[in-house]
């Protein structure tokens, strides 16, 4: 059964330019059953990253499909954020891109998978960002 408390770890891709490159970063992740329009197996939840290594202290909501030992889910910070040419973390008030991650039953109680961010642009007071493509792995363990 999906809903729980899970935790895991996240990865960036070793192409990825941010200050924590290949630096694994712990997350926990709460999820409950949620009708999807049409199918069963949805889900909603909530993300929240270890801020002592990320910096992200608010938590993000999270919304998808498990479906046949597959899980599918879009995550949604509240917030834009990312870090300038020098690694400072900047923080907007738009909503953040949308980060998808898709990932496999590997066993009876662990998923992994992959996630991806594609390249778009974001104005924080009053200057623009860029926040770059970006992918890399992930996985969870219910507790």
């Amino acid at each position: 059964m999906i809903e729980g408390i899970w935790q895991g770890e996240y990865v960036y891709d070793e192409y990825c330019k941010v200050p924590f490159q290949q630096v694994t970063i712990p997350f926990t992740l709460s999820i409950r059953q949620s009708g999807v329009m049409g199918m069963s197996g949805g889900l909603e939840g909530v993300w929240q990253d270890d801020s002592a290594i990320s910096n992200i202290t608010m938590p993000a909501n999270v919304y998808g499909l498990a479906k046949d030992n597959s899980l599918f889910f879009v995550k949604l910070y509240p917030k834009t954020f990312g870090y300038d040419e020098s690694g400072n973390l900047f923080v907007g008030d738009e909503a953040h891109p949308e980060i998808f991650y898709t990932g496999m039953l590997w066993k009876d109680d662990i998923f992994h998978g992959t996630w991806r961010i594609e390249r778009t642009f974001r104005k924080v007071n009053g200057r623009l960002y860029q926040i770059l493509a970006g992918s890399g792995m992930w996985w969870i363990k219910k507790v």
